[in-house]
Order: C-alpha cells, then sequence, then structure tokens
C-alpha cells in the first residue's frame, strides 16, 4: 500500500487573498493587544507615579527612615512618630494600585517592606540591649536587613553626587536585590514549615503517631541548606523581587520635599 502526499492546492504566493485575510487577522490581534491596559514585570510607568503626591509622600516615609537607619538622624522618640506616616503610606500605596498605577504584587511587596524596614530599625538599631542573642537563620535575616540599609545609604550618596557613579550603582542594587530574595526564599521556608507543623499537629490529634524529631531533623537539614546557599550566593533570582527593585532605586533616589525631612539636631531620647 503506497501513502501519496497530495500537493497543496495553493501556496501563499499562490493565494494573495488568503494573505491579505491573514495580515489583515494579525494587525487586528496586534490592535488589540496595544489597547490592553497592562502593566510592565517591573510595574506601571515610573515617570507616571512620580508625579502623584501619593507617591511623594512615600519617598518622604523612605526617606525619613533612611535617615534613622543611616545615623543621619538618631531620636527614637522622632522615630515613633513615623508610625502615623506607615499608616498613610498603607493608605496611599492602595490609591495608587486601584488607579492601575501599582500590580497587586509590587503593592503588596512594597507595603510589606515599609513595614519590615520600620521594624528592623525599631527593634535592631533604636534598642538599648547590651547582648542579643540570635539563632543562625534569625542573624541571617538581620545581616540581609543591615545590608539592605547600608546599599540604600549608598544609592541615596551616589544620586546626591555630582557625577553618578553607574558602577557603585549598579553593585548596591544587586546587593540589595540579593538579600531581598533571600528574604524572600526564608519567609516562604519559613510558612512552609509552619504549615507542615499544623498538619502533623492535626495528625497527632487523631490518633496518628507522629515522628517529631524527624520533622525537626528535616527542617533543619533544608534550613542549613537555604543559609549555604545564602552565604555561598548561588541562591535563584525571584521574579517579585526583580519587579519590586525599580521602585525602591526610585523612592531611594527620590528627592523629598522640601520640610518633610527631619532635623538631624533633634536630641536623642530614651
Amino acid at each position: 500500500m503506497s501513502l501519496r502526499v497530495e500537493p497543496c492546492c495553493c501556496a501563499w504566493w499562490q493565494a494573495p487573498e488568503a494573505v491579505a485575510r491573514l495580515f489583515l487577522l494579525a494587525a487586528c490581534c496586534l490592535l488589540a493587544v496595544l489597547a490592553i491596559p497592562s502593566i510592565s514585570p517591573a510595574g506601571a510607568d515610573l515617570g507616571a507615579v512620580a508625579e502623584l503626591p501619593e507617591w511623594h509622600g512615600l519617598v518622604n516615609l523612605w526617606h525619613a527612615m533612611l535617615d534613622h537607619s543611616s545615623d543621619v538622624i538618631f531620636n527614637p522618640a522622632l522615630f515613633q512618630e513615623l508610625v502615623k506616616d506607615l499608616d498613610k503610606a498603607d493608605t496611599d500605596i492602595t490609591s495608587l494600585t486601584q488607579r492601575g498605577l501599582l500590580s497587586q504584587q509590587v503593592a503588596h511587596d512594597l507595603r510589606r517592606l515599609f513595614h519590615s524596614r520600620y521594624e528592623y530599625i525599631r527593634d535592631r538599631h533604636y534598642t538599648n540591649q547590651a547582648r542579643i542573642i540570635l539563632t543562625a537563620a534569625e542573624s541571617a535575616r538581620v545581616t540581609a536587613q543591615w545590608i539592605i540599609e547600608l546599599q540604600l545609604a549608598v544609592l541615596r550618596r551616589a544620586a546626591a553626587g555630582p557625577r553618578p557613579d553607574r558602577a557603585l550603582t549598579a553593585a548596591a542594587e544587586s546587593n540589595i536585590a540579593y538579600e531581598l530574595t533571600f528574604l524572600h526564599h526564608l519567609e516562604e521556608f519559613e510558612v512552609e514549615v509552619e504549615q507542615r507543623r499544623e498538619n502533623l499537629k492535626g495528625k497527632e490529634k487523631a490518633g496518628e503517631k507522629v515522628d517529631w524529631q524527624a520533622f525537626e531533623n528535616d527542617c533543619e537539614k533544608r534550613r542549613n541548606l537555604l543559609l549555604a546557599a545564602y552565604r555561598q550566593r548561588r541562591l535563584p533570582r525571584v521574579r517579585a523581587v526583580q519587579s519590586l527593585l525599580p521602585y525602591l532605586v526610585a523612592l531611594t533616589t527620590s528627592q523629598p520635599s522640601r520640610g518633610a525631612a527631619r532635623s538631624s539636631s533633634a536630641s536623642p531620647s530614651w
């Protein structure tokens, strides 16, 4: 039995009407895609966001916290007053999101970063504890937060200089992204551990025997692997961090509104 393949009745060059229809269809599809409002992987157009009063409020708070973490200002009482600005930042981020200027993911991560920065400065910078004992994971978390604050200060100084050092700013941005990547992986791991723990508690409550030692050993092994990958800079990139980074750079390199900066001459109060 032989199989005979019939030649196509017409090739594209033999059917100009079909080609015209295909080009018309492709053009319509392209116009439809361009007409759909979308947010780029890095979020909305930063130029449009930067002109809004909500963004100026976020810039002012971002720089105020950086003033405290970099010791431009050292005043615990003055720092505590930023709580009300933190609440306002939540409202501003929500407003920008509702107007389609921030993606849901960027808004979520930006809101959490404002709060985590505040908590780090409050608990680690403005601390009167003479002795601090941390687990290996918590020590790595604090180190990552400290590096982020340090590199944000580097970015701000570079932006304020007469000649921007592109190599310096690129290195700072890379460092910030890596530390945020570690914090992302660490949080994901801790959430997974707690979910597994609760699941095992449910099984134990139902009468099933649970090997808690095996569970703890597995958690410890995986935690150590994560910390080793962090130290060796082998962590995989996280898309959410890459999307957030342009906003962090813009917040850091933008000039705060006049009068928004706190006076560095305020006396410390404990």
